[in-house]
């Protein structure tokens, strides 16, 4: 038997919810970047994007939109939410950004280019490769696009740190880094203390049909390997590759993981009951359990709220209190 890889060609819904959130675009570089943050303060400054383009400030952005969830909550979460003018209308989070005018959804077929010009931004700021083929369009009106793309914990610091750097305000990125920071050492701390017999075997369905897991080098299999779980992908260098049923039942999750929606609303009693699947542990033992879709594809702040939420479940005897907490909503 052997994993199945496609090429990375997703359905179209898929392109919405998890392309939004788990893209597989190259981190910023990190070189070039913490020669910048080592620099003067004062600007003009030049930051390098997620697709290693050089991207010059005159002076910290002041009109800015959005188009992918992950940035507007890396926004609000950062307190420079006064700042944003426009988002899709896939950003749901916080509830504030609701109140905004909304430029469409996330694909170049669903954003409205009239709104983004009426609105006058002096930074769009995009999400992976998905945003890329608009970026000459947009620079050829004169606006400037800066692209995130982070795919670990390290990078999703660094992208707030550019932030920081970007909006002349480095105090703000430290705060939340800092504090994100601290809750994952805490989680880290806490599992180093359960023995190797007691962390199970971990599945993450990303996608239902045709059947797409999580691989290691994605930020989800990062979350993952932090929970202590093994995952049973870990082999795997595609960050979201296809998968053979029969590699799953092979490989015999304890736990499976999914998000709450596909292409529509994810049953997990429907995800037991595949004929290929009933004879695994998770299945059997009743261990498939739903995370907020929003708060694991993003790649952002909230992405620790899931993280929380995976700890808990799989281990509810430690980390059960996680559950009875509200998750950290931005001031």
């Amino acid at each position: 038997m052997k994993i199945l890889f496609g090429p990375y060609m997703l359905p179209a819904i898929l392109v919405l919810t998890v392309l939004s959130g788990c893209g597989n675009v190259e981190p910023p570089s990190s070189r070039t970047n913490e020669e910048t943050k080592n620099a003067s303060t004062g600007f003009p400054i030049t930051l390098t994007d997620a697709l290693g383009r050089d991207v010059t400030f005159d002076a910290p952005p002041q009109r800015i939109i959005s188009v992918a969830p992950k940035n507007t909550e890396l926004i609000y979460f950062l307190g420079f939410d006064d700042r944003l003018v426009g988002v899709t209308t896939f950003c749901n989070y916080p509830p504030a950004a609701a109140k905004l005018d909304k430029i469409g959804g996330l694909t170049a077929q669903t954003i409205n280019q009239e709104l983004i010009v009426a609105l006058n931004p002096d930074l769009i700021l995009c999400s992976d490769r998905m945003h890329e083929p608009l970026i000459p369009q947009w620079e050829a009106l004169g606006l400037k696009a800066f692209v995130l793309g982070a795919e670990s914990l390290d990078a999703m610091y660094e992208e707030m740190q550019l932030l920081g750097r970007m909006m002349d305000d480095t105090e703000a990125a430290d705060e939340l880094i800092d504090s994100l920071s601290e809750r994952v050492e805490t989680i880290e701390t806490g599992i180093a203390k359960i023995p190797a017999d007691e962390r199970p075997k971990l599945f993450y369905q990303v996608w239902d049909d045709p059947l797409m897991g999580a691989g290691p080098n994605s930020f989800i299999g990062q979350m993952m390997e932090l929970t202590g779980g093994e995952n049973i992908l870990s082999d795997v260098k595609e960050p979201y590759p296809y998968v053979a049923h029969e590699i799953v039942v092979e490989r015999n999750p304890d736990v499976i993981f999914a998000p709450t929606t596909h292409s529509q609303e994810v049953n997990p009693e429907e995800i037991a009951r595949q004929p290929a699947w009933k004879g695994i542990n998770a299945a059997k033992n009743k261990r498939i359990y739903l995370l907020d879709g929003d708060e694991v594809s993003r790649r952002g702040p909230r992405m620790i709220d899931a993280l929380e939420t995976m700890v808990a479940l799989l281990y509810p005897e430690r980390f059960g209190h996680y559950l009875d907490e509200g998750e950290g909503e931005p001031e």
